[in-house]
């Protein structure tokens, strides 16, 4: 009966320490795509020795 309560209670926090890990995870998953989002909108479409003059 011991073993079971035991193991109840390391289940729960296994699942809420996954649900913990997904939230991190996303949040920065966010992240990382606001930045790259960003950096496009900032990099030229072109490279600038396209327009170079030779």
């Amino acid at each position: 009966m011991l073993l079971v309560a035991v193991g109840s209670i390391l289940m729960q926090k296994v699942v809420r320490d996954n649900a913990e890990d997904r939230a991190i995870i996303e949040e920065q998953e966010r992240e990382f795509n606001l930045k790259v989002s960003k950096a496009e909108k900032e990099t030229p479409k072109y490279p600038l020795s396209e327009y170079s003059y030779r």
